[in-house]
């Protein structure tokens, strides 16, 4: 059988170390590669390892130029996370990457944790310093406003008036400060009022009422009333015409209530002039005894004796039936003039005494109730009705 019909194969010579199997098909485009039976997908997908030949670098990589046209692989270099910081997540602040996580330092005026709000003392929309004004009333109505070292400070000042004065604590108020004033009390040689102040702790909402004292009368009338909030009475006997005076009232304030039991600061008030001698002034921790030497007193002991931390003024005492009143909580003792007039005696936290055709004792002023700072008393400071003053910041 003739062979000419039958192709001639030449075979031509290969390098030693030729791999068919691993011939890369620079045509057919990346992922393929041909065999000497043909072609072949490979299996490494798009983000695959770059042992495989593949397209697209697996991430926190970034490429560096075209495939190799002889291995087809790509050059790479790796990055690492991305930085937290870019793009810059706060809004008016410096950002630093603490624990793999951005943190903000704010410029000043700016808070939150994106710096996208004020800070406290700052206003919207750029959030500048917060200009201490009182063109807005920020005191409310019967107060004043000051501004004192760049902060607003309110002022009200409450006057006698025989009556509770409620006041109500406006918000975010929590100290205000207190000053309080007492009564005299009557004719010209009666005791003068104490001075009280203290920072009182307080809630927006609460009730402070405010009783400011009464000064006590003066008069040859047989009796006369004591002053506004504890004042003891002036007494003469019937046909007698001497004159003489009425204790002072306390002026004091209670907290979410109106007893004595809610008070939270109180001054004492002044004795009343009886016969003869100067008549106790209130204030301190212990108001001051009537000095019954002169004007007809030859004993001090008919004079009314001072209130105290715990209890009122003993009453004056001349005989077995001219004894004036004690003083008690909150509350001046009436006086008793036998002869000729007693003075009453001053209201406090603790009354003094009434006197016994002498003068009346002080009452005493208490400014340590719980949870009062920077407190302070004196005694005899004030003539006339008392006052009370309150200062806070809004």
């Amino acid at each position: 059988m003739s062979r000419r019909g039958l192709p001639l194969l030449v075979l031509a010579s290969l390098p030693a170390c030729f791999n068919p199997g691993q011939v890369v098909d620079t045509t057919a485009g990346l992922g393929t590669t041909s065999t000497a039976g043909g072609t072949s997908t490979s299996s490494a997908s798009m983000s695959g390892s770059l042992d495989e030949t593949t397209a697209t670098p697996p991430a926190g990589t970034t490429t560096t130029g075209e495939p190799d046209p002889t291995t087809g692989v790509i050059e790479t270099s790796s990055t690492g996370p991305g930085d937290a910081c870019e793009p810059n997540p706060c809004m008016h602040g410096t950002c630093s990457v603490e624990d793999g996580a951005p943190s903000c330092t704010c410029d000043e005026g700016w808070a939150g944790e994106l710096c996208d709000g004020c800070d406290v003392g700052f206003v919207p929309p750029d959030c500048v310093p917060m200009v201490a004004s009182c063109d807005d009333a920020p005191c409310g109505a019967g107060a004043t406003c000051e501004v004192e070292d760049d902060a607003v400070v309110c002022t009200q000042v409450f006057d006698f008036t025989g009556a509770d004065q409620p006041w109500i604590v406006p918000p975010g108020v929590t100290t205000v400060d207190a000053t309080a004033l007492a009564a005299a009390g009557g004719c010209g040689l009666a005791g003068w009022g104490g001075q009280a102040a203290a920072t009182i702790p307080v809630a927006p909402g609460d009730a402070l009422h405010v009783y400011v004292g009464g000064m006590g009368a003066c008069s040859v009338a047989a009796t006369l009333p004591g002053g506004f909030n504890g004042g003891g009475d002036k007494y003469t006997d019937a046909g007698d015409t001497w004159e003489g005076g009425s204790g002072g009232g306390a002026t004091d304030v209670r907290r979410n209530g109106t007893t004595l039991g809610d008070r939270v600061l109180v001054a004492g008030g002044g004795g009343g002039q009886g016969y003869g001698g100067q008549a106790g002034h209130g204030g301190g921790t212990q108001g001051e005894t009537c000095n019954g030497v002169g004007g007809g007193c030859v004993d001090e002991t008919c004079g009314g004796r001072g209130g105290t931390q715990m209890a009122g003024g003993i009453g004056g005492y001349c005989y077995d039936e001219c004894i004036g009143q004690g003083g008690s909580l909150g509350q001046g003792g009436n006086s008793f003039g036998c002869a000729a007039a007693g003075g009453g005696g001053g209201g406090g936290y603790y009354g003094g005494g009434g006197g016994a055709h002498c003068s009346g004792g002080g009452g005493s002023s208490r400014v340590d109730f719980p949870g009062n700072i920077d407190t302070s008393t004196m005694t005899g400071v004030h003539t006339g009705d008392g006052q009370l003053t309150l200062v806070w910041m809004p």
